[in-house]
């Protein structure tokens, strides 16, 4: 899409009255006349309206019969905001959009939810004194071995598979128990990973986590951003916070600096 055409839809969006006329047809495709009656202005204002949303694209019309009957269609406006967003920040805005309208709906239920619906971001980085390709083997490798057992109920063992549709689980023991704490969605050895799940929170959460490898001076550079949105409480932001920053600043960093995730 050009300049002139997002010009061109932004001008249609901009009045409300358009906006409104969009907001009926959404609902199914109208006549002339049944457009106009719920305003207040004249008949020829709403055309003039309908004739802005039409070179637009945002409407179609098709004469059946003595009426005229109005269509929408949304493809221009997908076709704007996929403009402004990538392919993954879109899929994590549908992810948060959905988990949005079912909290809602949940919430207008006989049996709502009960909790404060907020966003978890989480920035962190630490300096490890390795490779990228070595921090990359440890943080996807043996995770057991620098994860610490305090952040879950149990000493369960904790894996990563690192491809593309793999799994960031706890096994529990038994035959198929386990918990799911992520899929992987994007790898790119040893530079990049990224995850997208509720990361252990039980109630209706989603979430994205990316780590990033650079090359610093001898030593790497990990960062970790873990964004989150559903129902999360101040104490369950302050653990992850927390939990974050012992588990990659601290158990990994020693893990691979010195073969040993225990502070001796």
């Amino acid at each position: 899409m050009n300049k002139a055409q997002t010009d061109i839809l932004w001008k249609a969006l901009s009045d409300p009255t358009r906006r409104a006329l969009l907001d009926l047809l959404r609902e199914g495709p109208r006549t002339t006349g049944e457009l106009c009656e719920p305003f207040r202005v004249s008949r020829f204002a709403v055309m003039k309206h309908l004739t802005v949303l039409r070179d637009a694209g945002l409407v179609l019309v098709r004469p059946e019969g003595r009426e005229r009957w109005h269509y929408l269609n949304a493809l221009p406006i997908r076709d704007l905001l996929d403009g402004y967003i990538d392919r993954y920040s879109g899929q994590w805005a549908d992810r948060m959009l959905g988990l949005r309208d079912a909290v809602e709906g949940l919430s207008r239920s006989p049996y709502p939810l009960e909790g404060p619906m907020k966003e978890l971001h989480i920035e962190q980085d630490v300096l490890i004194q390795a490779t990228p390709e070595e921090v990359f083997d440890k943080l996807t490798g043996d995770v057991t071995s620098w994860w610490n057992h305090g952040f879950s109920e149990s000493p369960h063992a904790i894996k990563l598979e690192p491809h593309v549709g793999g799994r960031f689980y706890e096994e529990f023991g038994g035959e198929g128990d386990g918990a799911l704490y992520c899929t992987v969605t994007y790898v790119d050895r040893p530079h990049s990973l990224s995850m997208q799940g509720s990361m252990g929170m039980r109630e209706p959460v989603t979430g994205s986590i990316k780590f990033e490898l650079e090359k610093e001076g001898d030593g790497t550079r990990l960062k970790l951003s873990h964004h989150a949105f559903g129902l999360i409480d101040d104490e369950k932001e302050a653990n992850y916070t927390v939990g974050w920053k012992v588990l990659l600043g601290e158990r990994l960093k020693r893990l691979v600096e010195t073969g040993n995730a225990e502070e001796n």
